[in-house]
Formats: structure tokens, C-alpha cells, sequence
């Protein structure tokens, strides 16, 4: 038990995450069965390793080498994703998220998805293997965090 506490407790306890190349930081408290489906399909069928870290576990630095920000909750607060957008994370958001689809279809910084496995590995796999298109939601995120008043 001492050991973990001071795993949680020392400032480098997550300083191996940000170097690796395919984090995916999550937020949300009510996480749809189908994005569980969604993410298993994906790793089986991705070349790529990644990691789900939620994004609350990362810091400043974490965040800036995650590859993007996944929404698990159709309920998340708008201002809560605007940590991933000052860190130029693309989301991945439930359709559902009026707000946050008005958003990303104005300002073109990320996906929704529909709460179906298929079309959830399929987004992942597109924005974690689509460096270019990636860079460019990133470079909208960043201009949609100060632009729509989520800072």
C-alpha cells in the first residue's frame, strides 16, 4: 500500500505516459457499453498499441502528446473539453452532445459518433492513423478553445 500511495503521490508518477505515441486521454463518467465494444474492436484490429488514459490522470504535458480527446459521456459539461482543446486535442464526442457537434462542425476540430462499436473503431482508427488530417483538427482546437469562450 505504501508503495502505491507514493506511485500517486510523487509529481513523476506519470512521466512515462506522455512519451507514448498513441494516448488517447478520456473524460466522462457514464461510459456507453458500445464505446467498450468500440475500443476493443479497434485494438484487435489496429496495428497501432494505444493507451486510454483519462484525461483528469495527465497533465499539462500528457495532454499535449495524446493523440486526441475522446468524450465517453453524452453529458459532459462543455467547458470540460476545453482542457483538450488549449492542449490542440481533436475530439471524438457523442452525437448526441448538441453543443459540443455545433462546435466541431463550426470550427471542424473533431468527430461525433453514434453508440455503435463499428463507426467508434472507425473514428479512432481514422484520427489515430490520419497524422495530417489529426494536425489540422489540433490547429482548430486550439482556435475553437478561445474562440467559443471555453476558456
Amino acid at each position: 500500500v505504501d508503495r502505491i500511495v507514493e506511485y500517486y503521490f510523487n509529481s513523476n508518477a506519470g512521466a512515462g505516459v506522455p512519451d507514448d505515441k498513441n494516448v488517447i486521454a478520456c473524460i466522462g463518467n457514464q461510459i456507453q457499453p458500445e464505446c467498450v465494444a468500440g475500443f476493443n474492436r479497434f485494438v484487435k484490429n489496429s496495428e497501432n498499441e494505444c493507451k486510454l488514459v483519462l484525461g483528469e490522470w495527465l497533465d499539462g504535458v500528457g495532454l499535449e502528446n495524446a493523440r486526441l480527446l475522446w468524450v465517453l459521456d453524452k453529458n459532459v459539461e462543455p467547458k470540460t473539453v476545453g482542457i483538450g482543446l488549449k492542449n490542440k486535442l481533436p475530439l471524438l464526442f457523442p452525437a448526441e452532445h448538441t453543443r459540443l457537434k455545433a462546435l466541431c462542425q463550426r470550427e471542424k476540430c473533431g468527430l461525433s459518433y453514434r453508440a455503435d462499436p463499428i463507426e467508434i473503431e472507425t473514428h479512432l482508427k481514422f484520427l489515430i492513423e490520419n497524422e495530417t488530417v489529426r494536425e489540422s483538427m489540433a490547429k482548430n482546437a486550439l482556435r475553437a478553445f478561445y474562440t467559443d469562450g471555453l476558456c
